[in-house]
């Protein structure tokens, strides 16, 4: 393969992998993840931002602030480490069009 041609490849394999990219962005954005747990609910979306936290009424008045405190952080952490998960499936797309270069 003459320069050139690699050269073309890399261009062609870049466009698409910044389309993949935006694309995927986007859906992170748009896709929503939530976390129930003992009244405690959390929805973030596929990047990793808190969309809603709700407390209901049962777990402000059943747990003390300590503990409440504690299923807070442990729903928030569940949601973004499945909002991490999803984005790292998505994410694999991209890198597989970026191994497919390293490769030609």
């Amino acid at each position: 393969m003459s320069i050139e041609n690699k050269v073309g490849a890399l261009k062609l394999a870049a466009e698409r992998a910044e389309k993949q990219l935006s694309t995927i962005e986007k859906e992170l954005k748009d896709a929503r993840i939530a976390m129930e747990e003992s009244g405690i609910t959390c929805i973030v979306n596929g990047a990793g931002t808190i969309i809603d936290l709700t407390i209901s009424p049962h777990a402000h008045s059943s747990l003390d602030n300590v503990r409440l405190a504690k299923l807070i952080k442990q729903v928030i952490a569940k949601a973004m480490l499945d909002a991490s998960r999803i984005a790292s499936e998505k994410m694999g797309a991209v890198q597989r069009i970026v191994e497919s270069v390293k490769m030609a």
